[in-house]
């Protein structure tokens, strides 16, 4: 059931990045590689959630207690 809390941390460090997104082809270099390092590590903790929800509704019983 770990998989709730991966998910809803990736969807929290998503929201930080696009909050402001209108200004991103007038921002520094440095902050828009900031922003994209934020969307990555997003998405790879949303993937990660979504595969870890989706190995447990496949196995339920090998989930912790």
């Amino acid at each position: 059931m770990i998989f709730i809390f991966t998910l809803l941390f990736g969807f929290c460090i998503l929201f930080f990045p696009l909050q402001g997104i209108r200004e991103f082809k007038s921002e520094k270099l440095s902050y828009k590689i900031i922003r994209l390092i934020f969307i990555g590590l997003a998405l790879s903790l949303i993937a990660a959630g979504i595969i870890d929800g989706v190995s447990y509704v496949n196995n339920p019983e090998d989930a912790l207690p």
